[in-house]
């Protein structure tokens, strides 16, 4: 090897291990960056972890029972009060009202104390099979649990209403826990979402927990098949998460032979109840459209108290029975319809001035002569604005139905008659003709005019 070689080789060497160093130089810078973004990423995550624990700690701190307070809500104190009132009610020996956690104290809100429910078992029309079953079977065990000791007798944990909307699916609830003396907590599937990740499973802990505290309860579900449908669809998969919580602590109730809260579904879609809440519900009820016998007894329940005429109480019993397919809602808007026609007479002439924009006073055209009774006219003119449910949407759909399939007809293009028929003429004799049998001089084509 020559000397220049021999220096072409020693420069070639250097720059390749400056290269290799450059690389090596690279390599290391793109690492450490790497690790400072991991860092720095962790750093945050680690800050944002620990900002929402704390923020968790203070609320569970600070907003105490005594100090939580809502501008929308009843404040706890008013809270406590109200609950400590029912539990005195009951004459316990010590009415000291547990501690109650944010989370109770939220389903605290909505409960209802069973002497403030204006509705019993007597107050609604027809169902008397149903209604002496369900006390049999839920309000008994609540009211007397000595007498369902035996292992075959526990009481009834899960019971489920269905039928048509409007037939007293939530008033016979309501009734049920008047009757039973519980504490009536309804739940809403709109109150127990929350957008932070485990507060709907801690709402429903809470409602279970706050049942049992202020045994004997009743955790009521209306509409349950949108809470506790077999498939939520697509986009709902939070609720499964809820379903499997409820489902927990329902099995927890279930099980306890000291127990004596009770879960109440109403449904108009029973079909579509998980199979699970199913089995948890072994007693069923339908509600169904009152017959006539029971339309008579709602439309009497509603107007006990109403100032009739002699010829307004003789018609009821052929009311009852033109009112077919009206559920009990349906019942109570026609008598209210009916007590509205005496106010109505008197208030017409005012209400046409006011809203011709006249200034006048509405003792100046109604008096001071009191309200006549509700009369038979009141009664018939009623059932003929007020519709059973959904009456009045049926008939509009066919009617714009009927509408459309005419202004369709319309816009066809007429078809000519007699164009149609020559053609078919035309059509049959040409399939009378075979190839090559055609005279030639034109008579054996069928004449069109």
């Amino acid at each position: 090897m020559t000397l220049l070689e021999s220096i072409g080789a020693a420069e070639t060497s250097v720059l390749a291990e400056r290269s290799t160093e450059k690389k090596d130089l690279s390599s290391r810078s793109t690492k450490e960056t790497n690790i400072d973004l991991i860092v720095e990423l962790s750093i945050t995550i680690g800050y944002a972890i620990v900002t929402g624990l704390l923020a968790r700690w203070l609320i569970d701190r600070y907003l105490t029972p005594q100090q939580l307070t809502d501008t929308d809500q009843p404040s706890s104190k008013e809270v406590y009060k109200g609950l400590q009132r029912i539990l005195q009610k009951r004459n316990r020996g010590n009415t000291q009202l547990p501690q109650l956690n944010s989370y109770e104290l939220q389903i605290a809100n909505e409960i209802l104390d069973p002497d403030d429910i204006e509705t019993n078992f007597a107050e609604i029309g027809g169902l008397d099979s149903t209604k002496t079953e369900i006390y049999e079977l839920a309000v008994l065990p609540l009211v007397h649990p000595e007498l369902f000791t035996g292992k075959l007798v526990q009481p009834c944990k899960g019971i489920l209403l269905y039928g048509r909307p409007g037939t007293g699916k939530t008033m016979l609830a309501k009734a049920l826990a008047k009757e039973s003396e519980a504490v009536f907590i309804p739940l809403q599937l709109s109150k127990l979402l929350n957008k932070w990740v485990g507060e709907s499973n801690k709402l429903i802990a809470g409602a279970f927990s706050l049942a049992h505290k202020l045994q004997p309860a009743i955790l009521f579900i209306d509409e349950i098949d949108t809470f506790l449908k077999a498939n939520a669809g697509e986009g709902a998969q939070y609720l499964d998460t809820i379903k499997s919580e409820f489902l927990i602590l329902w099995d927890g109730v279930a099980t306890s032979t000291n127990s004596r809260v009770m879960v109440l579904g109403a449904t108009n879609k029973p079909q579509t109840i998980d199979p699970a809440i199913q089995r948890r519900m072994p007693r069923t009820f339908h509600v169904p459209l009152p017959n006539v016998a029971g339309r008579q007894a709602i439309l009497n329940i509603f107007l006990q108290e109403e100032k009739l005429s002699m010829d307004a109480r003789a018609c009821l019993p052929e009311l009852a029975k033109a009112t077919v397919n009206y559920s009990g809602s349906d019942l109570k808007e026609l008598c209210k319809a009916a007590a509205m026609v005496g106010i109505q007479e008197r208030t017409a002439e005012y209400a046409r001035k006011r809203v011709m924009g006249e200034s006048v006073a509405l003792d100046q055209t109604i008096g001071n002569a009191p309200m006549r009774p509700i009369s038979k006219d009141d009664l018939l003119s009623a059932f003929s604005k007020v519709q059973r449910t959904g009456a009045a949407a049926q008939a509009y759909g066919r009617q714009t139905a009927r509408e459309d399939a005419a202004e369709q007809e319309s816009e066809s293009p007429a078809v000519d008659a007699e164009a149609l028929r020559n053609l078919t003429r035309f059509l049959h004799s040409m399939s009378n003709l075979s190839v090559g049998q055609s005279r030639g001089d034109g008579t054996d084509i069928p004449d069109l005019n």
